[in-house]
């Protein structure tokens, strides 16, 4: 089933589905959808004692950039390169935009550790679940070919003009959870901030 996606990318456009794909029913791609999304979660999500630990120190990095306080990589006991990020020449704070690129296995580590998918129960590996049943979790959804995140800072004037925060995975808004997000699925920055306490913690990094 993986030469299905894989032999498509390939292609000059990757618009023509690889003939591989036609092999197997719509019953069975879903059923490959959630065993890819169990491999996720159970391998480098909150499914593994260890797999979110994994993620906290580029949440610092990020929590640094927001912020425009190095303190967040000073600080971080875990994967964090601090040759490079306590330089200005490395690691520059004071940017309104930043691109980060990685692979799909650390993004799961990534996200998990943000509390991207801390409304989500751990998946059941005996009975396939739909994504309401996981609130809005799949692999497909987080982390399928050329996935993207986008963290967003934002002052609105309806709001008091206090910054928030709002986080768009995939095209959809990921409503946060932990910190009140509102109807748009925002948080109060500062509250966004509070409620990262695993990232705080530097996860359960001594236990590596």
């Amino acid at each position: 089933m993986d030469l299905c996606p894989f032999n498509t990318v390939q292609g000059v456009t990757g618009a023509e589905l690889s003939p591989f794909c036609t092999i197997f029913t719509k019953a069975e791609w879903k059923q490959y959808n959630y065993y890819r999304s169990m491999d996720k979660w159970y391998a480098q999500g909150p499914g593994n004692y260890l797999g979110t630990s994994q993620g906290v120190g580029f949440a610092n990095e990020l929590l640094a950039r927001m912020t425009n306080d190095r303190s967040y990589v000073n600080g971080d006991l875990t994967s964090v390169n601090h040759t490079l990020d306590t330089s200005n020449v490395t690691f520059p704070l004071g940017y309104k935009v930043y691109a980060d690129f990685s692979h799909d296995n650390p993004m799961v580590s990534i996200f998990s550790a943000l509390g991207l998918f801390n409304a989500t129960g751990q998946l059941s590996n005996t009975t396939l679940e739909t994504i309401q049943e996981t609130q809005g979790y799949s692999a497909a959804h987080s982390v399928p070919f050329a996935g993207r995140a986008y963290f967003e800072k934002m002052v609105c004037k309806a709001n008091g003009m206090d910054e928030l925060i709002r986080v768009v995975m995939n095209d959809r808004v990921v409503p946060l959870v932990g910190c009140g997000a509102d109807g748009k699925g925002r948080c109060n920055f500062a509250n966004w901030l509070k409620s990262l306490t695993f990232v705080a913690e530097n996860g359960y990094w001594s236990q590596c």
